[in-house]
């Protein structure tokens, strides 16, 4: 990737099973850990094939990564910036040389009851023309908007109108200018989002 673009890459979960945990057991041995402790065996998945993506992406391995203030992960002495997330048959990974966040989440309804409670009336009436996929959209931008940030819970999506984002303008959020984009996936709403314009994003399956 050249300095000032954005890399999304997407990976169905079911690559990690099929890498099988030798794999696993060299570049990350706490998380393969973890990932036997998962009920849900998609779980496991979601979160090995996280994982995998920086691996096979970024060259990163467990020894290279620290948590940042705030629980985000990060590599140690790493020139990319990145931010990961999962849901339903993928993982998603972005990564830029500002800071980045990312999330990807599958179109269903039911969260749909929460729309009242974290979308402005502006957002609503845009979502009203179909509900599953823009309330996906919203949410995703929102949840991007706040990962890139570094603040996760602590912003108020309430007060963050993301619609500019989607005519590529940028939207002020916890004293900086965010630019994001929204991706379709098949059945899925897939936002990216940095601190800094990017130039058109494109998925890159692996």
């Amino acid at each position: 990737m050249k300095d000032g673009t954005t890399g999304l890459f997407l990976l169905p979960i079911d690559r990690a099973e099929s890498c099988g945990e030798e794999y696993f057991r060299r570049w990350f041995p706490a998380r393969l850990e973890q990932s036997r402790r998962f009920r849900v065996r998609e779980d496991a998945l979601r979160s090995l094939a996280a994982a995998m993506l920086l691996r096979e992406v970024l060259g990163l391995e467990e020894a290279d990564m620290e948590t940042a203030p705030g629980g985000k992960p990060r590599a140690r002495n790493g020139e990319w910036e990145f931010n990961l997330s999962h849901s339903g048959d993928y993982a998603a990974l972005a990564v830029s040389r500002r800071s980045v966040g990312a999330d990807i989440e599958k179109c269903e309804l039911r969260h749909i009851a929460v729309a009242r409670s974290v979308f402005q009336p502006e957002e609503l009436a845009w979502m009203d023309a179909c509900p599953a996929e823009r309330f996906t959209a919203l949410w995703t931008l929102k949840e991007a908007v706040a990962k890139a940030l570094g603040l996760g819970l602590r912003l108020k999506l309430r007060e963050l109108n993301v619609l500019p984002l989607l005519s590529g303008e940028g939207v002020r959020a916890g004293g900086h200018t965010v630019y994001g984009s929204s991706l379709s996936v098949p059945g899925y709403s897939l936002a990216v989002c940095t601190l800094e314009a990017p130039e058109n994003v494109e998925i890159e399956y692996l």
